[in-house]
């Protein structure tokens, strides 16, 4: 007969936890119960505000309910002896996030005063004023500037700058136009008829906006020498035409040619002759043409044709 080995201390606390386990799953004991995960609530920050590492660590602990070694623990207190200056990079970050957020610009702000937008308009209305030539205009808006006041300090250096330019201006078109107004009275004494018109013309632009009395003597007294002229030429066309018709039927075929080179010229001098007397001179210039040949080259070249 087998006699029953006898157990030690060891091996009947393994046949007690054997027999333990089998009775707790009997009775469904066998599950062991899940912690619970706690959560806790936490104020956020901004996420401006720069913050230490142990403080960063700190709060992730905290909200995420993390349980730290007690090495880590010791750490994070120790941090700041640990690493009591930020590196070069944590430096930058932290100014990074503590700079303060730049001013915000609005589309279409005007920060001009009313005088600004005054001074603004001065500067446009003087660069129009030279460009049309108005020397007028160019004036009142250099006396408007020397007026202005209460102007930003880089507007003012533009008002100065541009005031100085446009008188410098003003001082050489006044000039010119003196000289201007000289010549075609001199013209005029002279009887040029040719420089007069033209220069006559260039007197009428300058003072299309403003003229002074000795400027409007002078332009009309050019206009009265052109229409005397104008007229004097009409007069002596009309003569031509009259001796023409006094000729015979059959004239002289070197006096009509003669006759004919002299009544072209007069009617290209005349300028506007009408259509009655155009007509009447195309007419001699046919018959000569006929009868005594055709003119020489550069003869009756210079005749328009007019309109009346």
């Amino acid at each position: 007969m087998t006699e029953t080995p006898q157990l030690s201390g060891v091996d009947l606390a393994r046949v007690a936890l054997r027999a333990a386990k089998v009775v707790a799953q009997k009775n469904g004991g066998g599950r062991t119960a899940q912690p619970k995960t706690r959560t806790t609530s936490v104020v956020r920050r901004g996420g401006r505000e720069p913050m230490g590492l142990g403080a960063a660590i700190g709060a992730l602990v905290t909200e995420r309910a993390w349980e730290l070694p007690a090495a880590g623990a010791t750490l994070r207190e120790r941090w700041a002896a640990t690493a009591p200056e930020p590196t070069p990079a944590v430096q930058r970050i932290i100014q990074a996030r503590s700079a303060a957020a730049p001013a915000k610009w609005t589309p279409g702000q005007n920060t001009d005063t009313a005088q600004d937008t005054r001074a603004r308009e001065l500067l446009r209305k003087l660069l129009y004023a030279r460009r049309t030539e108005s020397i007028a205009l160019a004036d009142s808006v250099c006396r408007e500037i020397s007026d202005l006041a209460s102007v930003g300090p880089r507007l003012q250096e533009q008002l100065d700058a541009a005031l100085r330019s446009g008188l410098l201006w003003i001082e050489k078109e006044v000039g010119a136009r003196r000289g201007l107004f000289a010549s075609l009275e001199q013209a005029v004494a002279e009887k040029q008829a040719g420089k007069v018109k033209k220069l006559l013309r260039q007197a009428k632009t300058a003072a299309k906006d403003a003229c002074s009395e000795e400027e409007s003597r002078v332009i009309d007294a050019a206009d009265g020498f052109l229409t005397a002229i104008a007229a004097a030429r009409s007069k002596h066309l009309n003569t031509l035409l009259d001796d023409l018709d006094q000729l015979p039927s059959d004239p002289d075929p070197d006096v009509l040619r003669i006759k004919v080179r002299e009544l072209l010229r007069a009617a290209s001098e005349a300028g506007s002759i009408g259509p009655h007397r155009q007509a009447k001179v195309e007419a001699w210039r046919e018959r000569v043409r006929r009868t005594a040949g055709p003119l020489q080259p550069g003869q009756g070249k210079r005749l328009p044709l007019l309109q009346g």
